[in-house]
Parts: structure tokens; sequence; C-alpha cells
């Protein structure tokens, strides 16, 4: 640098870009002769040491110079040569440039650029490091959240089958009090109407039961296939973030497809409620109903009231016939008695209970059915989010190793650099 121009930003930008590459620095300021007292010298040469050791650190050596009286002492004014400043110059390169030292700097400059290229590397595997840790937390949170939403989806699904058991044991006990009321003694009249009857069966206890388990079984569907969308791409977008960082590197794809969410979620709604469907239809209402009317109508043949051969809708109309005309009879007492007090109590109990065993064949079809269900569609969205997951996955196992591996080399090498480099300047080289 000048005196008339001290540290000037192309000197600044020199310097900046050799500083870390372990050169040993000198500074020489020149054309101090322009300078006019000692005073002014000292502030320079103040300002251009403060400026480059704030800006590259440790500065070996400072000399104020002039070039001018130097020409002019080598010019026949010898005079002048200790004002030129060019002595102790001159004097410090011949000590620092003997053979032992230019040797010795010789080896030192490859091993200093050797060494700034190795903390370079180091520098880059440490924030490389740091970035897989983010990449190996991600996937581990996303593993704990998988568990969560395992859980969650286990327990919401049970609610949700509650629901839809809870319909059933409804029509069990409005089953209940349709035989409490119809098979007795009072409602024989009734019993001759068997149509009549069917029909009260299936008002009054089937009612709207097929319609509500269709619609719960459809909610329970929307229900699945929507928390499997939302975690499959909360999970995908989450990735998204970090695979674009290394997405040129990355062997593999994964993300959601609008065309497959579609399918699937039309494949799901198929299957459930086709094997939904498939329960359901085995509860036939016109046969269960029918069975029920027959069962009502076996209860008043049985009594004897009627002879062998007759018809069923005849033996019901001589039984009532004798039963509620004759009613001051001896006959109808022992009919009525016979009735009321062993044969249809005998039928109540067992309609009660065939009805119970179709309803708990219904719900352990519709349970079942609905569990596989659920459980092949969680095993389908945990592997599909794997699949999602794991060409990233194996990414960053890949990429921690490696890097681990060099930071390693990296640091066995930038060891053995310094260790040559404290060797050559503590030894003298040549005897």
């Amino acid at each position: 640098t000048s005196a008339d121009r001290p540290f000037t930003e192309s000197e600044r930008n020199f310097l900046a870009q050799i500083r870390d590459w372990g050169k040993k620095i000198i500074l020489v300021v020149n054309k101090v002769d322009i300078l006019a007292s000692d005073a002014e010298r000292e502030q320079v040469i103040a300002f251009v040491t403060n400026s480059a050791r704030n800006l590259i650190g440790d500065v070996q050596a400072v000399f104020a110079v002039s070039a001018k009286l130097a020409k002019e002492a080598k010019a026949g004014n010898p005079r002048v040569w200790p004002s030129s400043g060019f002595e102790s110059l001159e004097q410090f390169i011949y000590d620092t440039l003997d053979d032992d030292g230019r040797f010795r700097l010789k080896l030192l400059n490859p091993l200093g650029v050797g060494h700034k290229l190795v903390k370079k590397q180091l520098d880059q595997v440490e924030t490389d490091l740091d970035s897989l840790q983010e990449d190996r937390q991600l996937l581990h949170d996303i593993e704990g959240q998988m568990n969560y939403y395992s859980d969650d989806m286990q327990r919401n699904f049970k609610a949700r089958l509650s629901e839809i058991d809870n319909l059933l044991y409804e029509m069990e006990a409005r089953g209940n009090d349709f035989f409490d009321e119809m098979i007795r003694i009072a409602r024989i009249p009734d019993l001759i109407r068997a149509k009549n009857i069917e029909k009260s069966f299936e008002a009054e206890v089937v009612a709207d039961t097929p319609q509500q388990i269709e619609r719960r079984v459809s909610e329970l569907v929307d229900w699945m296939v929507e928390q499997d969308l939302r975690q499959w791409t909360a999970v995908a977008d989450h990735l998204a973030k970090r695979k674009d960082e290394h997405k040129h590197r990355i062997v593999g794809e994964g993300g959601p497809r609008e065309g497959t969410l579609a399918y699937d979620r039309q494949r799901l709604v198929d299957s459930i409620g086709a094997a939904t469907r498939r329960a359901v239809a085995t509860y036939d209402k016109e046969q269960e109903a029918e069975q029920i009317a027959e069962a009502a109508r076996n209860a008043v043949v049985s009594t004897g009231l009627a002879g062998v051969g007759v018809g069923v809708g005849v033996a019901i109309a001589i039984a009532a016939h004798v039963v509620w005309i004759d009613v001051t009879g001896i006959l109808a007492g022992v009919a009525a008695a016979t009735l009321g007090l062993l044969i249809l109590p005998a039928r109540r109990r067992k309609a009660k209970q065939e009805l119970a065993e179709k309803l708990a064949e219904l719900r352990d079809k519709l349970m079942s059915s609905l569990g596989e269900q659920f459980d092949r569609e969680m095993r389908r969205g945990t592997q599909r989010i794997e699949d999602t997951i794991s060409p990233f996955g194996r990414f960053v196992r890949a990429e921690h190793d490696k890097i681990t591996q060099q930071q390693v080399v990296l640091a066995e090498l930038e060891a053995h650099i310094i260790g040559l480099q404290a060797q050559l300047k503590s030894e003298r080289l040549f005897a």
C-alpha cells in the first residue's frame, strides 16, 4: 500500500481473498517521504496495521519505506538510504529467506493451502450433518406422529362402531317389546292376521335401522378416507419442504397423486360398503317377519285346540273362536290357562332368543367386516406413508453414513497437517 492512499478497497479485497489460505503476510507502506512529520507517519502505519489485523488477524511485520529515497540512494546519495526504510526490509528478507527459511516457506505454503481446503470441507461437512440431523429428527417425528395417529384412529373407530352397535341393540329392545305386546292371549285375534303382524314387525322393530346403519357406515367410510388423506398429505407436504433441498440427489419419487387418491377413495367406499351391505343383507326383513309370525301361529296350534292336519290359518281361527266365543266354558278356561301360562310365554321367550341370536350374528358379521376393512386400510395407509418416506429415509441414512466417514477422514488429515506445520515451525531444517 502507499502513504497517499493507505489500505485501498482493492488491497482490502486482495487480503480478504488470501487471509484464510495460511499465508504469512507482511505489509509495506510506500511513499512515506510525502508525510511531513513522524507523527503523520506513525498515524498512517497504525491505520494500515490496525485495518489489516481487523481483516486478516495476525500480521507478521509492517515496513514503512520510500522507493523514491531508495532509488536516490542507489543513484549516488547514500545519506538518504537509512531514511528510505529499505535497509530493515532487506534485512528481514535476507533473514527470512535463507536456505532454511525458503525451504520452510516452500513446505508451509502448500500445507497452508491444504489446511484451508480441509477446513473448508470440514465446515461444509458440519453444515451437511446439521442439515441431515434435522432430516433425521423429521423422520423420527413422523414415526412418532404415526403412532399417535394409529392410536387416535383406533379409539375413534371403536366409538363409531359403538354407534352402529347401539342401533342393533335398540332394534333388539324394540323387538322384545313387540313380542311382549303381541305374543299374549289378548292379541290372539291379531295373530290370525299374519300379514298385518309382518307389517307391524317391519314398521315397529326393523323400522329404518338398515338405512341408519348404511348412513353410519357411509359416514365411517368418509371419516376414514378423510383422516387417511389428511395424514398422508400432511406427511408428504412436510417431507416436500426438506426433499426439495436434496431433490436432484434422491433416487425414487413419492408424494400425493390426486388421481390415485380419487381411485383409492372409490375403492375403499366400494370395498367397505359392499361388505357392510352383505352383512346387512343377511338379515332378511321379510323372512324374519314371516318366521316370527309363523312362530306365533305355531304357539296357537300347539295348544291342541285344533286337530292334526288342519291348516295353520284354520287352526288359529278355531283356537281364537273357541277361546273368545265360549268365554264362559271350561274349555275356554283350560285353553286360556294353557296359552297364557305355558305355550305363549315359552314361544315369547323363544322369539326373543331367536331375535337376539339373529342380531348377534348380524352384529358379529358387521363388526368383523368393518374391523377387517379398517385394519386393512390402516395397514395400507401406513404402508403408503412408509413408501412415501422410504426414498427420503434411505437418502438421509446413506448421506449421513457417507458424510460421517468423510468427517473422520478430514479430521485425521487436518490433525496431520497441523502436526507438520508445527514441526516445520519449531525445528531447523538444515544444520
